[in-house]
């Protein structure tokens, strides 16, 4: 505690493709993709279960793919990984983020209990560093940055066609 950033799981669709969404009911009747294993918290995971029909599959490069390629109309993801592999992958162009989100998780440090750094002084620490990073801005700065040369170390291209 505190967490550092917010992830937030968004509907990503094609440019060429939309449909009109502005809550998750809206996505009932349209065919979805996320990656196996991916969770968008409970009250999603068992709305997804019982109303959508979205589809598992083994990488976000697969589920892009299928995106792009109008096998699916929507795909669910974190905003940020999957804008960086949209750009790195070409792709950009021809997908978009509908609506405010699905879900957002808070991300936290973790130290492991048996650890024997994990002393109530360390926690207390890094609880204090936590809040300081997160109230001047450092950390989405930091998120920014690493983006930044996520796409410089990953340029444009490898397109998925």
């Amino acid at each position: 505690y505190p967490s550092f950033l917010t992830t937030k799981s968004v509907v990503w669709v094609n440019k060429e493709k939309p449909f009109d969404y502005k809550k998750r009911e809206d996505l009932i009747g349209h065919t979805g993709a996320t990656v196996i294993h991916n969770s968008f918290g409970e009250e999603f995971d068992e709305f997804a279960k019982a109303s959508l029909d979205l589809n598992g599959v083994a990488s976000l490069r697969q589920a892009f793919d299928m995106l792009v390629l109008g096998r699916v109309d929507y795909l669910l993801y974190e905003n940020s990984p999957a804008q960086a592999y949209s750009r790195t992958w070409g792709v950009s162009d021809k997908v978009a983020v509908l609506g405010d989100g699905i879900s957002a998780e808070g991300l936290y440090l973790t130290l492991s209990h048996s650890s024997s750094c994990n002393t109530g002084a360390l926690r207390g620490k890094l609880t204090k560093a936590l809040r300081e990073i997160v109230e001047s801005g450092q950390a989405e700065k930091a998120l920014q940055k690493g983006l930044a040369l996520w796409q410089k170390i990953h340029p444009q291209g490898d397109s998925l066609e």
